[in-house]
This record gives structure tokens, C-alpha cells and sequence, in this order.
């Protein structure tokens, strides 16, 4: 019979035999038998609907206590912390001057650098002023969360350093995923960028990406910078940054057995917030017994072992699959580039992998750390049966990740490869104009770089760098894009508290000792059949008697 627990009487001692992998028997010091519950994470759908109740109420930087059984009155009472508490931990990309927003209803979550524009060595055509290092010495984007989980809205704002009033702000939603900062195309209106020719500056433009968003993430926000307004179809990647949601923190008080959830507390975390649970309290009629701490990443949606689509962009050529490892949240994901010789029509919108080159495989990465693995595959083949990787350019890709931050670098066709550390995986050009003839890729890592996404993780391989330069009837289009590489699952804190019911001795009651009495020989009556009796008794006496007479003189003679 399952969840039951079977008895035996072995040797004069109980034997206990637990018929189901979920129950776990212990011996208390109470002297109790107790089955416990599974001591794992309990998934915020399976806690009590009062729980939940408070749950979805709760802002970031709120907490809330439950008091599932109305019948108790726990001390500390629920409406105290009793020992809960938040943190606040530096906000990523934290810098002297930079500071959060002040709006009691937003949270900033990240400061956004605009490092790409000195790398770029971006000059104001008319003065010759480097204005990248101007850009990145005074300018940042802000980004901010709704303090209430269910609004989704991002509010991203142009900053300058040491100034908390914002240049420019943009509230971004899915309805309404894009909007432009033009401060900078406003201020230097002809720009050069290395070596080219004086252009047209061009706005920011800010995209709040969504897809696919999950329990863990909002989505990301894209920074991106077109040369010319021709180019806005493609235009670089300035920066981009995942946007997590906020972090629930349980204490569950539970009885022994797992059946009864006595109350709760409940705290929600930002990003950048560390939570710590509540302490253990007094209920009436209960003994505390332990407590257990979890910690898990929120694998909700996810099936384990199964690949989902993480992120992609068609217009630059790549897809991110990941496959969730195991319950703790344990990530592996994979980068694919598109075929540069498959003729069909690639589909970014799931996990398929038709018409994609795989690039790298991470390794199995914890919550909240980034990849570590610098092996590119080498058996990659593309659709041509041609592999896409030399041994010499996979090397060549694994070298770059322990290179500096990176910089564009113009070629003779006044083209960009947009990063100077970027390996030429593929890719050709005619020998009589030396213009390309198939498309081009090249791919690095970004390095040692902490102003690359994700700008608060440290690792060689956390992002990889890919250009890709597609060719139509226009000439060649330019492509590039910062891939983070690293496992977002940020792990939940759960403790429970368990307890047991006191059960009532039952009173001994005292018992005294007596002295036995000494018993006196009853008479027999003298009534017929004891008149009888005696009679008999007389007769086989005097019989006796006779008879040991008679063999006395026998033995005489």
C-alpha cells in the first residue's frame, strides 16, 4: 500500500518499513513515532492558497507574513520579520556618479555602459574631439523594473554621470518594444568612426526584447548604433542586458509529516537584493523539531532535459538553445550561427536546428555563474558537408578569450569586421575584384572584458562576438551581435520549519502497597458429603495401618 508505513515485531523490537520513497521515518525525542515529508523544494504553486494570496500582493522589497491555521497565535506573531531581512548588493555596472532611480515605484536593476563608442574610436568630424571616450567617461543607460511584478514595463533612461536628473527616458512595454535616445546624434551631428569618412550620426536605438521571456527573465534590453540611416536594418550592437525578475523568499512553518502548513513568510527580492528567511516561532500545541534550508533556480515552464529556444535574431544570423540539467537549475546552452551555405529559410523561432552551425556548447553551469568552456566544435558541419571550423580557427576562437577588450577595424573595402580580436571563420572573395562572394563570419570571444554583458559576471568565455556579413542587391550587410553565455536560473531560498504535536502524557495513578493477611483453616461443615469424605479418609488410614503391620511381621519370620 503506497505512502503507508508497515510495523513488524522483530526480537522483542519494533522494525519500521517505509513502503514509499517519499516518506522517511525518524525517531523523535519525544519518543514519538513521526513520519517525515520530503524535505525538497516545495514549487510556489503547491503552497497554500492563503500563501499565495499574499504572495501576489507582494512589491519588490516587500514582505508578508500568513497565518494559514487561524486557530493559532504563533510568537513571534507573523506580522514580525522575526529575522527576515533584505540586503542590497551593487547595482551591475556600478560606477562613481552613477545612481539608481528615485521613484519610489521603479527599482533600478542595471547601469548599461557605453564603452562600445571608445572602442570604436568615435570622433566628432567637425572638431576631431574623441567623443567615445567622451561618451563612455560621462554617459550611461539606467535600466528599471516596476516594482510590481506584474507590470512588465521597462523604463530605460539616457544618465551622465554625477547628474540624477535623466537626458532622456523611455518607458518600454511589449506593445511597445522600441524607442530612440538622439542625445548624441543631436549634440555631434557628423561623426567618423576609425578611419571612415565623415557620416551622419544616428539615434540609440533601445529594444526591450521579450522573447522568450520566462519565469526568470523580463527579457533583454538591446543598445544598438546604425552608421547611416540606410543602415538601420542592421545596425550594431552598442550593449545588451538580460533583465531578471524578482526572487521570492519562503519560510514555511509545516508540520512533521508535511500535511499541514501552520503559517508563512514571504519575502520578494530585486536583483541585486539578498533575502534571508524567518526564524523558527512557538505554536500552541506544537514542539519545534528542525529546520531545513533549500536553495533552488525556478525551472517553471522548463522540462528537464529538453531543449528550448533561449534567444535569437534573424536579422543577425544566430540562436541560443538551452537545455535545463537537473532540478537545482543547471543550465547547458548552445550558440548556432546560420549556415552560411544553406539554401532554405532558417526557422528562429523554435529549437530546431535546421540551417544553424554549431559554434560552442557551454559547459553544465550552475545558477547565476558563467560558461567556462573555450572548446569550439570542430566537427561542425555546414549543409555543403564542408566542416565550418578548421583546427587552426577553432584555436584561433579559443585564443581571443583571454585577449583585451575588443575594437572594429576596417578593411579595404572600407568594411568592418567590427572586432579586432574576430576570427575570419568563413567566408571568401573574388580574386579579380576582391569583393566577397558568400557570405562572411567572423567569431571571438569577447575576452577579459567586464564592460561586456554581463557586465557583473566575471569569465573569459561569460559571451561570444559574432559578424556575420549577408550579402544582397544592395552590397554587403554587416552584422554583429555580443551573445552573453552564462546561466541566468537564479537559485530561491525555502525554509521550512518543521513541528510536531505534543501529545499529552497520560497520569500514572499511584499504587499503594498492602501487607498480605495471614489466611486461617476453614472448618469443613458437617454435611453429608463431607461426613463422607472423612469417613474414607478414616478407613484408607486405618487400612494403612494394617497392612504396614502385617508386612513388618512378615519380614520377621
Amino acid at each position: 500500500m503506497p505512502n503507508s508505513i508497515n510495523i513488524k515485531k522483530i526480537s522483542g523490537k519494533l522494525a519500521l518499513v517505509a513502503t514509499s520513497a517519499l516518506v522517511t521515518v525518524a525517531m523523535l525525542g519525544s519518543g514519538v513515532l513521526t513520519a517525515h515529508a520530503e524535505e525538497g523544494f516545495i514549487p510556489r504553486a503547491d503552497l497554500p492558497a492563503k500563501t499565495q494570496t499574499v504572495i501576489d500582493g507582494l512589491h519588490i522589497g516587500q514582505s508578508g507574513g500568513t497565518l494559514v491555521d487561524a486557530t493559532q497565535e504563533p510568537n513571534p506573531a507573523m506580522s514580525d520579520a522575526n529575522g527576515a531581512s533584505l540586503v542590497d548588493t551593487p547595482i551591475p555596472g556600478a560606477a562613481a556618479g552613477r545612481t539608481p532611480i528615485t521613484d519610489a515605484d521603479w527599482y533600478t536593476t542595471n547601469y548599461v555602459p557605453l564603452n562600445w563608442f571608445q572602442n570604436q574610436a568615435f570622433t566628432d568630424a567637425a572638431s576631431g574631439t574623441n567623443i567615445g571616450q567622451t561618451i563612455n567617461a560621462n554617459y550611461y543607460v539606467r535600466v528599471s523594473v516596476n516594482r510590481d511584478p506584474s507590470n512588465t514595463t521597462m523604463r530605460v533612461q539616457l544618465m551622465q554621470t554625477n547628474n540624477a536628473t535623466p537626458l532622456e527616458s523611455l518607458d518600454l512595454t511589449a506593445a511597445a518594444p522600441t524607442g530612440q535616445f538622439t542625445t548624441f546624434s543631436n549634440q555631434w551631428a557628423q561623426v567618423r568612426m576609425g578611419v571612415r569618412p565623415a557620416e551622419t550620426n544616428t539615434p540609440i536605438t533601445v529594444t526591450y526584447d521579450r522573447g522568450p521571456a520566462n519565469a526568470n527573465n523580463y527579457g533583454t534590453i538591446y543598445l544598438r548604433w546604425s552608421r547611416e540611416a540606410a543602415a538601420n536594418n542592421n545596425p550594431y550592437e552598442v550593449n545588451n542586458v538580460q533583465v531578471r525578475t524578482p526572487l521570492l523568499a519562503n519560510t514555511l512553518y509545516k508540520t512533521v509529516d508535511g500535511q499541514t502548513t501552520l503559517a508563512s513568510y514571504s519575502t520578494l527580492a530585486g536583483q541585486n537584493q539578498i533575502a534571508t528567511t524567518s526564524d523558527k516561532r512557538e505554536f500552541a500545541g506544537y514542539r519545534y523539531v528542525r529546520s531545513v534550508t533549500n536553495r533552488q533556480a525556478n525551472i517553471e515552464g522548463y522540462t528537464i532535459g529538453q531543449d528550448y529556444l533561449d534567444a535569437s535574431s534573424s536579422s543577425r544570423h544566430v540562436k541560443r538553445i538551452k537545455r535545463v540539467i537537473n532540478a537545482q537549475g543547471d543550465v547547458v546552452k548552445t550558440l548556432y550561427v546560420q549556415d552560411p551555405t544553406y539554401t532554405g529559410t532558417p526557422n528562429y523561432d523554435d529549437a530546431s536546428t535546421t540551417g544553424f552551425v554549431k559554434i560552442l556548447e557551454t559547459n553544465q553551469m550552475a545558477p547565476g555563474t558563467v560558461n567556462t568552456n573555450l572548446t569550439i566544435d570542430t566537427s561542425a558541419l555546414m549543409s555543403n558537408g564542408q566542416p565550418f571550423f578548421t583546427a587552426e580557427t577553432a584555436a584561433a576562437v579559443t585564443a581571443t578569450a583571454s585577449l583585451p577588450s575588443s575594437g572594429e577595424i576596417v578593411d579595404a573595402q572600407n568594411r568592418t569586421t567590427d572586432d579586432v580580436n574576430a576570427v575570419h571563420v568563413y567566408g571568401t572573395t573574388d580574386p579579380t575584384t576582391q569583393l566577397y562572394n558568400t557570405p562572411q563570419v567572423s567569431i571571438a570571444f569577447n575576452g577579459q572584458n567586464p564592460t561586456v554583458a554581463p557586465t557583473f559576471l566575471s569569465g573569459n568565455g561569460k559571451s561570444m562576438y559574432v559578424t556575420y556579413i549577408a550579402l544582397d542587391a544592395a552590397g554587403p550587410q554587416v552584422t554583429s551581435i555580443s551573445i552573453q553565455m552564462w546561466n541566468e536560473l537564479v537559485p530561491q531560498t525555502q525554509t521550512i520549519h518543521y513541528y510536531e504535536p505534543i501529545v499529552p502524557e497520560k497520569p500514572v495513578v499511584p499504587v499503594t502497597p498492602q501487607t498480605p493477611k495471614k489466611k486461617t483453616p476453614k472448618k469443613l461443615a458437617a454435611t453429608g458429603a463431607n461426613v463422607m469424605t472423612l469417613s474414607v479418609i478414616t478407613l484408607a488410614v486405618v487400612m494403612l495401618g494394617a497392612g504396614v503391620v502385617a508386612y513388618s511381621r512378615m519380614r520377621k519370620h
